[in-house]
């Protein structure tokens, strides 16, 4: 009997170890880099990053989601040569904002 206890224990010590320890970081997520430019849209980075400005986006754009951002990104990219990350945030009626925070990660 003390065996199959010290067996028991073991088994439940080992599979409560082994648990993914990353569930208080499910929240993490890679965004997509279009020509070198992190896109965060409706989101916030998780790394420390610096803001070197901001852009105004293309009002009443008819084209496609893609090239609303190869447009923004293009803008951000002329204006500051050295960032690497647009964070796109949302007004109050859920549409978005009139201008794109342009932003440098910290290394």
């Amino acid at each position: 009997m003390k065996n199959i206890i010290t067996l028991l224990f073991a088994a439940l010590s080992i599979a409560s170890y082994s648990q993914d320890t990353t569930q208080s970081k499910s929240y993490l997520a890679k965004p997509k880099a279009i020509n070198g430019v992190y896109v965060f849209a409706h989101s916030l980075p998780v790394d420390s990053f610096y803001t070197l400005g901001w852009v105004s986006k293309i009002d009443n754009w008819t084209g496609t989601y893609s090239e609303f951002i190869n447009g923004i990104i293009k803008r951000a990219k002329r204006k500051y040569p050295s960032c690497n990350g647009i964070i796109m945030g949302l007004g109050g009626d859920y549409t978005l904002e009139s201008t794109v925070e342009v932003i440098r990660f910290m290394k």
